[in-house]
Formats: structure tokens, C-alpha cells, sequence
């Protein structure tokens, strides 16, 4: 967007025309074809050959899975959920064996289901 600076790298030059290429293409196509539309395009008109010629598929990648802040806030706070869940379960089932193993050895004393209850009342 700066075209004093650009013209004085061919490299920055380069860059903005394949930006602008993409945009342009993005306007009709969806973004990864805009990207790859645009990377054959700069190499055919001798732009940043080298560059994208050994680099391209990593230019699209790049581009099209744009990553922010945001984004990579939410992905973490999903993982920690997932991974909070799964720590709840294993501790819910773990309590659940040991209530059920307390009530078989109520069971095993031989008490009455009131007797039980009252226990497990107790225990609450």
C-alpha cells in the first residue's frame, strides 16, 4: 500500500501484487482457489518466482488457515473443557464404584434397606 517503499524492494513489491491478486480473486472464488490461482499467476508473470515456486504450498497454508488470537483463545478454551470433562467422568465413575462397593458391604452386614438408606442419608 505504500508504493514509494515497495518500489524500492522487489521483494515488498512482489508481495503487495500477490496480496492484491488473491483479494481480487477472493472476490469470485473461494479462498483457497483465490490463493492458488494467485501463486500460479505471480509466477507467471515473474513475480517472486523463486520465492513461491519453493515456498507456495507453505504460502497457502498460511493464508488460508489465517490464525488470530481469538481463534486460538477459543480452541484452548475448548480443549480445556474436553479435557475437563473427561477428568469429571473419571471422577464421577470412580465415586460411583465406591458408593456401590459401600452399599454391597452394607448389604453383606446383613442391615435392612431402611437401614441402608439411613446410612446413605448420613453419608450425603
Amino acid at each position: 500500500r505504500n508504493v514509494e517503499l515497495a518500489s524500492k524492494s522487489p521483494s515488498l513489491s512482489g508481495y503487495e501484487e500477490f496480496i492484491a491478486a488473491v483479494r481480487e480473486n477472493h472476490r469470485t472464488m473461494d479462498l483457497k482457489d483465490a490463493i492458488r490461482f494467485a501463486i500460479r499467476s505471480c509466477i507467471g508473470r515473474n513475480i517472486l518466482v523463486e520465492f513461491l515456486t519453493e515456498h507456495g504450498s507453505e504460502v497457502e497454508n498460511l493464508l488460508f488457515h489465517e490464525w488470530n488470537w481469538n481463534e486460538a483463545l477459543e480452541v484452548r478454551f475448548d480443549e480445556g473443557v474436553a479435557i475437563g470433562v473427561e477428568k469429571g467422568i473419571a471422577i464421577g465413575d470412580k465415586r460411583v464404584e465406591q458408593e456401590r462397593s459401600y452399599m454391597r458391604d452394607l448389604l453383606k452386614q446383613g442391615l435392612s434397606h431402611e437401614d441402608i438408606l439411613e446410612r446413605l442419608d448420613k453419608r450425603c
